[in-house]
């Protein structure tokens, strides 16, 4: 498995020592799924520009 992508945590909100945290090859993202459609545009953007940072060299 070169990967692991999750859109919701058995415990929300996520624990800061959650072991998932440790691998360079997961993926959390917050369950957003039940938000409003209003508030989705400024939540994808903060995810893209969060992705944006993480893979800058």
């Amino acid at each position: 498995l070169g990967g692991f992508a999750l859109d919701a945590l058995y415990e929300e909100p996520g624990r800061a020592d959650d072991e998932l945290l440790d691998f360079k090859n997961v993926l959390l993202t917050p369950h957003i799924a039940g938000q409003f459609r209003t508030n989705s545009l400024k939540d994808y953007e903060d995810l893209v520009g969060g992705l944006a940072r993480a893979l800058a060299p």
